[in-house]
């Protein structure tokens, strides 16, 4: 059963429809042009596998102290939201701690901030593209644990930090940082990331890539994937042509001039300008 409800006047009048549906077994519930601010225990007793919000203003407040209260156990799995204004303030997701995969599309958050999403120990999943977002605060997906796969895909990040991430990042395989304003990755920025598999950088600004955040990584990572960045092929990116990286690195050279378009993976030392 999927429901679709649309232009709803008030959180009373959402409440009175959400208890109605409470007695069913959804597949979906679409919330459409709901803006005003709910709290997270309008989900409490609903059984629906994923909540969809799409063309609102979707607020939610709700008392961190509220959350530890509450007793109730959220059924929903994922949370789908596209073309919104995502804002949390200083609220939390974590009532809704069933939670396995959060997706955030074509919406507008200006800084993701740590409460979001802490406590969401059974988030598998999370993706946030082209949302504007600029900034993350530190340790905003610290709470994270059993994260599998993060794409902060088509934002305006213009700097990453190790610390934003899962201390131990124990079952993260995958990352995707492409089409944002990326020049440089911290030293750290893959410690304790067990079973990292690949990494996608398509389409930052990228001239170098220094060695020192990948060279503990290249016999534990699958694919790197560089393309269309201003690659400057010297002799920084030689840690890409050792044997173990050679063939993971997917990328094309910028730079210099008798190299432009020339694969990563089909070049050798002596080539690159020292």
């Amino acid at each position: 059963v999927r429901v679709w409800c649309s232009r709803i006047g008030n959180e009373h009048t959402l409440r009175t429809i959400v208890a109605y549906l409470s007695s069913y077994k959804l597949n979906a519930l679409s919330l459409e042009h709901i803006n005003f601010t709910l709290t997270p225990d309008l989900f409490d007793r609903l059984d629906v596998v994923t909540v969809k919000v799409m063309q609102s203003d979707f607020r939610i407040k709700n008392p961190i102290a509220e959350l530890h209260a509450s007793g109730a156990s959220s059924r929903i799995e994922a949370l789908n939201v596209r073309q919104s204004t995502l804002d949390l303030g200083d609220s939390s997701l974590a009532i809704l701690r069933g939670l396995r995969h959060i997706e955030v599309i074509n919406s507008y958050i200006v800084v993701l901030k740590r409460r979001w999403f802490s406590g969401l120990g059974r988030l598998s999943q999370l993706e946030i593209e082209n949302t504007k977002m600029k900034s993350l605060e530190d340790r905003a997906l610290a709470g994270l644990s059993e994260v599998q796969r993060i794409v902060l895909r088509a934002n305006e990040l213009k700097a990453l930090r190790r610390s934003y991430f899962p201390e131990v990042a124990a079952r993260l395989a995958h990352l995707d940082f492409s089409d944002n304003e990326l020049t440089s990755l911290p030293a750290d920025m893959f410690n304790n990331m067990p079973v990292l598999e690949s990494v996608t950088l398509s389409r930052n600004k990228f001239k170098t890539l220094l060695p020192e955040p990948w060279k503990p990584m290249l016999g534990q990572l699958r694919l790197v994937t560089l393309d269309d960045n201003p690659i400057d092929c010297n002799g920084t990116i030689s840690w890409m042509l050792q044997s173990n990286a050679r063939h993971k690195v997917s990328g094309t050279c910028a730079a210099p001039p008798n190299l432009v378009g020339t694969r990563i993976s089909d070049l050798d030392d002596s080539r690159l300008r020292r």
